[in-house]
């Protein structure tokens, strides 16, 4: 008996939180399709779909080990949960063949930046669909980074007014003794 590593999660652990996508090669349904169908199931079924779609960016982003989420919520929200999962499956076979490397370093490719370079590299989706979610990645993705480097600075400005605080009490109890 062995206990599942981090890259190969257990047996349990394997299947998403929604039916995996099918293995034709036809397109899938664009996602407003897919909410009209889940909108048209019963209540029950419509419940239940609800919640595994709401579970499938964890899912994802589980799988990748990747920490940036507007990676998967792009492709989710833009090209369906049938083309995001479908992209996790190959990142996952992918990976068990060696992975990917980057051609400007050398330098082997997470397995976020394996998905999102099988997203740019996809022919199955329709274009325009796939160029809009690689847009949104990007530009979520400077979003955050944005918003990254503004906590960065509003925290070292912190640190550093308490510092000139300190300083400035140091030095007045200097001049008074």
């Amino acid at each position: 008996h062995t206990t599942p590593s981090r890259t190969q999660p257990a047996a349990s652990q394997q299947e998403p939180p929604s039916a995996q996508p099918a293995a034709s090669t036809s397109k899938p349904e664009p996602p407003s399709t897919q909410q009209a169908a889940v909108q048209d199931a019963p209540p029950s079924t419509r419940e239940a779909a609800q919640r595994a779609v709401a579970q499938m960016p964890a899912f994802i982003l589980g799988r990748l080990d990747e920490p940036n989420a507007h990676i998967v919520l792009g492709v989710i929200e833009t090209l369906g949960p049938p083309v995001a999962l479908s992209l996790l499956a190959r990142t996952e076979q992918c990976v068990s063949e060696g992975g990917m490397v980057v051609e400007e370093t050398g330098k082997p490719r997470t397995k976020g930046g394996i998905y999102v370079q099988l997203l740019k590299d996809a022919t199955n989706l329709d274009r325009a669909q796939q160029a809009h979610a690689i847009e949104r990645v990007k530009r979520d993705g400077l979003a955050a980074k944005k918003a990254r480097v503004q906590r960065a600075v509003a925290r070292n400005k912190r640190k550093a007014d308490v510092a000139s605080q300190e300083h400035r009490a140091q030095k007045a109890s200097i001049v008074h003794t």
